[in-house]
């Protein structure tokens, strides 16, 4: 039974963690011994400085020249809408945490981590050029986006020293494709179809989740199918734990808008970081995060 909708509300982004372990890279930070298949929180700075990386400098030109390409080199925005400026805020995110994550990839073929190994060096090669070409790209896009929101006098999105969390939130595809659906695509334009479900949106009171235990308002639009009302619940999806269900309370009905208010289980949870909201059906109980969708 599905969701009535769609999720994806931050608390407060922190850092991207990912693993890695490595002692012979160039873009080694905290290695453990290459020997060792276990895993370590991924960390920012990279050796080369970014994310601080100054526009122009010396360092930006290496990862230019590592990257088979430059930043453009038009005039940056001065401003921006607040919708836009959001757009690129999590474009920012998104990029921060490619970086992290081809960094990792390329440190375990390095260490030759288990499961990462090559049998043909030549092939090996190939593999890690290409990686190296990507990480640059990566960077360059990050850097890229920052420029812009700083340009235009916004916040630029940069990632904590400390790792967020000690395990990242798991998510499941429609989540992720509802959320891509309505923030970036234009209905109908995608052919052919995913059967995949798109959720409607759920939209939050305020700006932004304050990492505390509070009641928070929320709302949605009916899709005219007599859903039943009374029966909903809301779930609260962080990091590897079961989604946490809660019912709604104060709620209300004008026209086709429902508004009510639950309260952020934070400190049940210690939700911080990316944390994933959908309004259910059911009280569950949910067993996993897919039976929450599925």
């Amino acid at each position: 039974m599905h969701p009535v909708l769609l999720p994806l509300s931050f608390l407060c982004t922190t850092a991207v963690v990912a693993p890695f372990s490595d002692n012979l890279s160039r873009w080694i930070r905290h290695g453990i011994g290459a020997g060792d298949a276990g895993q370590i929180p991924f960390e920012f700075p990279l050796p080369n400085g970014f994310p601080t990386i100054q526009v122009p400098s010396q360092s930006l030109l290496d990862i230019e020249k590592q990257a088979h390409g430059t930043l453009p080199n038009g005039a940056l925005p001065t401003s921006l809408a607040d919708a836009s400026a959001t757009t690129f805020q999590a474009i920012a995110f998104g990029e921060l945490f490619e970086v992290a994550y081809f960094t990792s990839l390329i440190n375990n073929i390095t260490a030759s981590v288990p499961g990462y190994e090559f049998t043909n060096d030549k092939a090996r090669s190939t593999v890690f050029d290409a990686l190296l070409a990507i990480q640059a790209q990566e960077e360059l896009h990050a850097i890229g986006v920052n420029a812009i929101l700083s340009s235009a006098k916004r916040t630029p999105v940069e990632p904590y020293i400390p790792s967020a969390l000690p395990f990242l939130t798991r998510s499941a595809g429609p989540f992720a494709y509802s959320y891509i659906n309505q923030n970036f695509i234009v209905p109908g334009t995608c052919k052919p179809p995913i059967d995949v479900p798109i959720f409607r949106p759920l939209h939050v009171g305020g700006k932004c989740f304050e990492p505390r235990d509070h009641d928070i308002q929320f709302s949605f639009t009916k899709d005219g199918s007599g859903e039943d009302i009374d029966n909903l619940s809301m779930i609260f999806i962080s990091q590897q734990n079961l989604p946490v269900v809660r019912g709604l309370g104060n709620v209300t009905v004008e026209g086709d808008e429902v508004r009510f208010v639950v309260g952020l289980p934070f400190q049940e949870g210690l939700m911080n970081g990316l944390t994933i909201v959908a309004v259910t059906k059911t009280a569950g109980p949910f067993g996993t995060v897919d039976e929450s969708v599925g």
